[in-house]
């Protein structure tokens, strides 16, 4: 039987703390890892928190617990939901509270997040900076009746 292995976030809002604890599973399990046999791995001195590296015997790979297999899931999962939200060119703000339960503010941060990251997009720059063909018409207000 292998050791599981969970990565605790701490929520704190308002004085009120709370503590989940989410499953470490390997990156490759949607390709059929059975992610029986991971072990930790260190930690990662390069970088200012030293993370915890893990490693899956199974498939021989190294990762965070932030890589794994469930903050995919989650990732796939907002992904998808923020582009049902966007549908039409318009963004649905009651729906996304409705589904992440939060407030006004972060909703905000969440649609600024969005647009820069469209804004700095290559495939965006690409279109405001390709000359257009257009024709223009003036009319100013003598030419009108």
């Amino acid at each position: 039987m292998s050791k599981k292995f969970f990565e605790t976030i701490s929520i704190n809002v308002n004085g009120i703390s709370s503590h989940v604890e989410i499953p470490i599973f390997c990156p490759n399990s949607s390709r059929g890892c059975k992610s029986e046999t991971i072990v930790k791995n260190g930690h990662d001195t390069s970088v200012k928190e030293c993370p915890q590296y893990f490693y899956c015997k199974d498939c021989n790979i190294s990762f965070y617990a932030h890589t794994s297999a469930f903050f995919q899931e989650v990732e796939l999962q907002l992904r998808e939901h923020l582009i049902k939200f966007f549908a039409n060119g318009k963004f649905d703000v009651d729906g996304l509270k409705a589904l992440l339960h939060c407030s006004d503010s972060t909703i905000s941060r969440i649609f600024e997040l969005v647009i820069n990251a469209v804004n700095g997009s290559r495939y965006l720059l690409d279109i405001w900076t390709s000359p257009k063909e257009a024709r223009a018409f003036f009319v100013d207000e003598t030419w009108i009746n």
